[in-house]
């Protein structure tokens, strides 16, 4: 049998992926259950009565001993008859709560990545989706590519282009929706598929284009960069599709005709649309 080298990028990547698996396996039967949800409902209390926490614990001698076990690591305190996180235990909660999605949350069903023109690109954009899906849970309604990279028309500067519809995002300035979506991109960017598309010279650069739900049933610019060539990666009830194939059949009806130029770039004649005028869609 052949031997196996791996340079030291390669090892590192290997290790890290080996490590963080064997870890959520570890502590998958380790994870005692009850006393996260102990520090978990002290967390959000505030501070929690020993009668509180029967709820979690019915049996009382089996709460006492979890309590106890709970103090002695340093993770909660006891005073006036009340239980509070220490600071070690609110970062304990927060890494408990992390690893419960890991262990817990389905893994986002990513359609389509067969489409993606680009060998090292599409196993980063389906994992980017999947990061997605974990932080945002039931609140991501729609994620699409689009722009050079669907189109396989990419250079050496080209941006991986993704449409992003988040529910509850009517509210929140786009700098806070970047914010919210950069922690994803940190994710992706410490993943073992980034890195093997930095190892092939590639250089996947997300740029996110954050929209809330009320603002992806307007009429959007990038909708007609998309409207072709865009590859819907994930779509709960089919929301974008059915906001593309309206404006489909709209701009069919105003005869309107996209124009390839020679050096790929490409614009739209909108016919039969006056100054001013709204395309509705839907």
């Amino acid at each position: 049998m052949g031997s196996c080298y791996l340079f030291p990028l390669e090892w590192d990547v290997w290790y890290r992926e080996v490590k963080f698996k064997y870890n959520l396996i570890y502590f998958s039967f380790m994870f005692d259950v009850s006393s996260f949800k102990i520090l978990r409902s002290t967390q959000e209390r505030g501070a929690a009565r020993f009668s509180d926490l029967r709820g979690i614990v019915k049996n009382p001698r089996t709460l006492s001993i979890k309590l106890r076990k709970l103090r002695d690591l340093g993770l909660i305190e006891w005073s006036n008859g009340m239980y509070k996180l220490t600071e070690k235990g609110f970062k304990v909660s927060k890494t408990l709560e992390e690893l419960d999605r890991n262990l817990h949350s389905p893994t986002l069903k990513v359609k389509s990545v067969e489409r993606i023109p680009h060998g090292y690109f599409a196993p980063v954009v389906k994992k980017y989706c999947e990061t997605l899906g974990r932080l945002l849970g039931d609140r991501l309604v729609s994620v699409m590519l689009f722009g050079s990279v669907a189109r396989g028309e990419w250079d050496e500067n080209s941006d991986i282009d993704v449409i992003v519809v988040v529910e509850g995002w009517g509210d929140l300035p786009v700098w806070r929706r970047v914010e919210e979506l950069r922690r994803a991109k940190e994710e992706l960017e410490e993943s073992f598929e980034y890195q093997e598309a930095l190892k092939a010279g590639y250089w996947p650069i997300i740029q996110n284009y954050p929209l809330s739900v009320e603002e992806a049933r307007r009429f959007n610019r990038i909708y007609l960069d998309a409207v072709i060539d865009g590859i819907i990666l994930y779509d709960k009830d089919e929301f974008l599709a059915r906001i593309l194939q309206s404006l489909r059949e709209r701009l069919e009806e105003m005869g309107s005709v996209r124009v390839t130029l020679p050096n790929r770039k490409f614009y739209w004649i909108l016919k039969d649309v006056k100054a001013g005028e709204v395309i509705k869609l839907g």
